[in-house]
């Protein structure tokens, strides 16, 4: 075999693979652009908007109060049985 064809067979090896590397990258690419477009599509959908968010925090800060009150109470007539 002469050199030259052994350079060619390794250089032809050596494109093959670059362009095998290439294509895998390249499909990886698309799917990571078709994950994202889903992600994109989906975001809106799957967390809670800021507007929803703020009226559960009011409803969660007035049950608090409510339960701070009662507590308060219950706190306060038992401090009074102590006492007596």
């Amino acid at each position: 075999m002469e050199w030259q064809t052994i350079i060619n067979i390794g250089l032809g090896c050596v494109v093959a693979s670059i362009g095998w590397f290439a294509r895998e990258i390249w499909d990886s690419v698309k799917e990571l652009r078709r994950d994202i477009h889903q992600i994109e599509k989906d975001l809106p959908e799957i967390y809670v908007r800021r507007d929803d968010l703020k009226e559960v925090r009011l409803e969660m800060a007035a049950r608090f109060d409510k339960l701070e009150s009662i507590m308060g109470s219950f706190f306060d007539r038992l401090n009074d049985k102590a006492d007596k």
